[in-house]
């Protein structure tokens, strides 16, 4: 059979044998971009029939459908042998699906050519592999997206394919640096701030290619308009960052070392330590970066101190705070904070208004991960007034089993996890680290740092304190009534908190985006995605403190 490609990142594009075909009608292009977008999976009648028609599907939808599937099958396969049955669109039980053998499609070949360019080893080589991703993938987002923008259900993939284009356009400038193509990161990074302006480290790359091209007037423009466009739009100031690298341009400072803050092998700087009082109990916080606030509620047991120490843990920190306002803090009874336990909802928003007042902050987006997310969405609740935005991420509504929650963990199964969480925490090497991050279950100084760090997060005991009360966490009756801008992202094989949770907060949360990710990690500071968690993060975070 002729060989099918199917394009989405433009308008779209149907060929077979090299020749392009028309898709004639608003549904039959629907349906085409579905079956693709499920990359072989199984679309249900059911759910093509919600997409193509919506709350208006007349009584004979199904018999529509399929003559909407026959008619493109026709079209895909036009030298059909009548005898065979059809091989790119597939009847499969319920459904419906795309035979990816037969079929090249843009996005999957994008993806693959962005992921190969990013984790080439040979600059050369990366450069090559993600300038032809890029140009497969225009930067204007209306052109690129033209297609996937029909329809509300797509706005997670859309987002996706857009981070990991500016993902693309980051490392690409990487490896052009690593190369000394300075010209050409001029050029490049200029394509990418008009495509994403927010985005500080795309300016001070062109700052930096300019200044070492002799061009240190155009530099020192460049962060002039950078500066004037972050006062004049957000009324914000420049990230620390971007003032020094002004600092290093005004004094010829042409050294190797541009470039390079917040490597991973670079020794932890530790930012201060401030107590929020309340109520007599002092709630240990950092603030560090400058922007818009984003604010992370904690999770079960974390110290703000000692996790600077792990390398995979400090480039989250340091991506966050280079354009955001990043503020974190222990929970009491944990980590640097009071060790004063409290299983009391009201407590802990307490504890978190107190932070927030303590640095002055009257809105913020609020971020929570884990047990960290029904704090944040509770305090959403109770103060929408002071909540700008949400950002949920590997978190939950409620983790116990019910009759109108049967998506939950069973009673007797959290007992279990329970117990094998106090019996492993703080064992060196820690046993725990198949549950938090499985991706580096074999690397030795991980688990034993694992194993450090949650000794000086909190006790086995204050553990099994905090696991009991979050067992009767229930946010699920509030979550119609949040009005911020949220945000949901879960990674989709994580065991602590399964993906299904994930969906149900974005299913009950009134015009939330969901963002599944690959992976097993429930700690977003590793594995291989950890930097689309975090700038899907700050994307938020900035869109939604401009509202």
């Amino acid at each position: 059979m002729q060989a099918v490609a199917i394009d989405l990142l433009g308008p779209l594009r149907v060929s077979v044998g090299g020749k392009d075909v028309a898709i004639v009608g608003e549904r039959r292009r629907l349906l085409i971009a579905a079956l693709a977008l499920q990359r072989g999976r199984t679309c249900t009648a059911a759910r093509l029939i919600d997409l193509l028609w919506g709350d208006d599907a007349p009584a004979a939808a199904a018999a529509t459908l399929q003559s909407h599937v026959s008619h493109l099958r026709r079209l895909l396969e036009p030298d059909r042998d009548p005898a065979r049955p059809w091989s790119v669109v597939r009847t499969v039980p319920g459904g419906y699906s795309l035979d990816l053998s037969h079929v090249d499609v843009d996005v999957d070949r994008f993806t693959a050519a962005v992921h190969a360019g990013s984790g080439a080893d040979d600059p050369a080589l990366g450069a090559e592999l993600l300038e032809a991703a890029l140009r497969c993938c225009p930067a204007d987002d209306d052109a690129h997206t033209s297609v996937l923008a029909e329809h509300d259900d797509w706005h997670g993939e859309r987002t996706r394919l857009w981070q990991l284009r500016r993902d693309a356009a980051e490392r690409h400038l990487d490896h052009l640096v690593d190369l000394g193509r300075h010209d050409a990161v001029v050029e490049w990074a200029g394509v990418a701030i008009a495509a994403d302006p927010w985005r500080e480290r795309l300016w001070t790359r062109l700052a930096e290619a300019l200044a070492r091209s002799g061009r240190q007037r155009e530099a020192l423009d460049t962060l002039s308009r950078l500066r004037s466009k972050l006062a004049d739009e957000l009324g914000l100031e420049p990230s620390p960052a971007v003032i020094e690298l002004e600092h290093r341009i005004l004094t010829q400072d042409h050294g190797a070392s541009w470039g390079s803050v917040g490597a991973a092998d670079e020794p932890a700087r530790v930012p201060a330590l401030h107590y929020a009082n309340a109520r007599g109990v002092h709630i240990a916080y950092q603030v560090t970066g400058s922007g818009p606030y984003l604010v992370a509620a904690p999770p079960f047991a974390q110290n703000i101190e000692i996790c600077w120490e792990d390398r995979h843990h400090r480039r989250l920190l340091e991506r966050l705070s280079a354009s955001c306002r990043f503020v974190h803090f222990d929970k009491r009874g944990t980590g640097m904070s009071d060790r004063t336990v409290s299983t009391s909802m009201a407590e802990r928003l307490g504890d978190f208004e107190a932070v927030l007042d303590d640095i002055g902050a009257d809105r913020a987006v609020l971020c929570g991960v884990s047990e960290g997310g029904p704090t944040a969405i509770a305090f959403a609740a109770a103060h929408p007034e002071r909540v700008a935005g949400l950002v949920l991420i590997n978190t939950f509504a409620r983790s116990l089993w019910a009759d109108d929650y049967p998506i939950g963990a069973r009673a007797e199964t959290l007992d279990e996890v329970n117990r094998r969480w106090v019996d492993g925490w703080g064992q060196d090497p820690s046993p725990l680290v198949e549950w938090f991050a499985p991706s580096l279950s074999a690397d030795a100084s991980y688990c034993a740092w694992l194993a450090h760090y949650m000794r000086q997060s909190c006790s086995p005991g204050t553990l099994a304190e905090i696991n009991r009360a979050n067992r009767e966490i229930d946010v699920r009756s509030v979550l119609a009534d949040l009005a911020a801008p949220t945000l949901v992202i879960h990674r989709s094989d994580d065991r602590v908190c399964p993906a299904s949770w994930g969906r149900y907060l974005a299913e009950h949360i009134p015009g939330s985006t969901y963002v599944e990710v690959e992976g097993r990690d429930h700690l977003p500071w590793v594995g291989e995605n950890w930097l689309e968690i975090a700038d899907l993060a700050v994307e938020h975070t900035r869109r939604a403190s401009a509202r």
